[in-house]
């Protein structure tokens, strides 16, 4: 049995590459973008020397990007030893790193509640959806796969440990994570939320001593809170109340939680940057009726379906940092955003479907068509799963060069100044003056005061 298992599993972890791969395989035909990698790796002096003693201190010590991730800059200068400043060679190692993150989420998934098939369906999803193609395709998001990678070790070690009482490798994972990224900053509440399923630990312990074992893991949380706004405020990046009123930001998030969740069913426009949105009461209004009712309905369910309650506190719960109540940039949502939320809401799709399979496969079997309904369901997933892939490819290609990311993002949304302007600084800087300048106008006719697309207009018509 025990064979039989690691040969299951083996097989699905194969095909959990073969499926990364096809999806965002492509990306090693993708060069360098103008959207930050300069600033992280190619035009980086520290990172572009690759493993040297004074570039190792400066990583643990620079607050350079308004982020400390002192893992994510280590990762690039690897890369730079590995591979130099060949593109492909810097997309090869998120590609590994998105397959081995694929691979841990069904092991880890399958080891946490015993279910092969819907852990397996939970992985697939979640790792060929095309929102992530931001997270996987984009060098500079680097620190996004190599946060979840210990993200996930850290969540497979307190499923090994926790039944002891014990927290084991948990918080030297959960520290890396942190230092590659604070995306799982929320691991801790991730962790009782996981006491109450799937490991029920909870009501059959007080929720009090549950939440007194983790107290490592809640002061590393603390710790990488206090860094990342201390960074992030040096660096200019936290926007104040004047630029954007916490009832806006309020506004904002509500809608933006709807869009993601929207956007799990229906991948498209996606684009690099999403510009702030002018929202009504009204859409504001109808926001919030869609996320009470959801969660009315997850409690309503949460004794008979516990998954559907873990998955949507889970969701919601590791939007929270990333969701703009802190502001921090100019984007109203981005998709490297539901890295992680998204695994709750996966997961709870993939158990509602297990739940629909097993009842399709008790109906009587004197039922007309009752047996091959199981056959159709199973083949209607993989369309899914085929489909999704499709979407994935197309997008890793949006991320081809700075051209065609800028062109596509700014087609994709509406007033999109940022990646207009982008672009028409992308058309300079190839000497297209004459699509330089039709840029730089379209800037100005959304925003016409805009005094950096005003200077770069009359540069561009100098050199016409």
């Amino acid at each position: 049995m025990v064979r039989s298992l690691a040969g299951r599993s083996g097989l699905a972890a194969l095909a959990l590459a073969a499926l990364v791969w096809i999806s965002f395989g492509g990306a090693l035909r993708n060069g360098f973008v103008a959207f930050d990698d300069d600033r992280y790796v190619y035009d980086n002096p520290p990172v572009a020397q690759g493993l040297a003693p004074a570039g190792i201190r400066w990583a643990f010590t620079t607050g350079t990007e308004a982020n400390w991730h002192p893992l994510t800059w280590l990762s690039h200068m690897a890369d730079v030893e590995l591979y130099g400043l060949d593109p492909a060679g810097h997309h090869f190692t998120n590609l590994l790193l998105h397959v081995a993150n694929a691979i841990l989420f069904f092991l880890v998934l399958r080891g946490l509640t015993g279910r092969f098939w819907p852990a397996l369906l939970a992985a697939a999803l979640w790792a060929v959806h095309p929102l992530r193609a931001e997270s996987v395709v984009w060098i500079s998001e680097r620190k996004d796969v190599l946060s979840t990678f210990f993200g996930l070790l850290a969540l497979g070690a307190y499923g090994r440990y926790a039944p002891r009482g014990r927290l084991g490798w948990t918080a030297p994972f959960f520290a890396l994570s942190l230092m590659a990224k604070p995306t799982w900053v929320t691991l801790p509440m991730l962790l009782l939320l996981l006491d109450a399923w799937p490991l029920g630990r909870w009501p059959a312990e007080s929720w009090r001593k549950l939440a007194a074992e983790k107290g490592p893991l809640f002061l590393l949380a603390a710790a990488s809170c206090a860094i990342t706004y201390a960074v992030q405020r040096h660096g200019g990046t936290v926007q104040t109340g004047e630029w954007l009123p916490f009832g806006a930001r309020l506004g904002n998030a509500a809608v933006a939680t709807v869009q993601y969740l929207a956007a799990l069913f229906r991948p498209l426009d996606l684009a690099c940057f999403y510009p702030p949105q002018k929202l009504s009461p009204a859409s504001i209004g109808w926001a919030l009726a869609v996320l009470a009712a959801l969660t009315v309905a997850a409690v309503a369910h949460a004794r008979q379906r516990p998954w559907w309650i873990v998955g949507w506190l889970w969701f919601l719960g590791t939007l929270v940092p990333m969701i703009g109540l802190v502001q921090v940039g100019g984007q109203s949502r981005a998709d490297r955003y539901t890295l992680l939320p998204h695994v709750g809401l996966i997961v709870a799709l993939a158990w509602g479907l297990a739940e629909i399979w097993e009842k399709l496969r008790r109906m009587r079997a004197g039922r007309r068509f009752a047996s091959v309904l199981p056959v159709v369901m199973a083949g209607l997933l993989l369309v899914v799963v085929g489909i999704l892939a499709g979407l994935s490819r197309r997008q890793t290609a949006t991320w081809r060069d700075s051209e065609t990311l800028f062109r596509q993002a700014a087609a994709a949304t509406q007033n999109n100044t940022y990646m207009l302007f982008n672009l028409a600084n992308e058309y300079a800087r190839q000497e297209r003056w004459t699509e330089a300048g039709a840029a730089y106008r379209a800037v100005l006719e959304i925003s016409p005061d805009n005094p950096a697309a005003l200077n770069n207009l009359a540069w561009a018509l100098t050199a016409e």
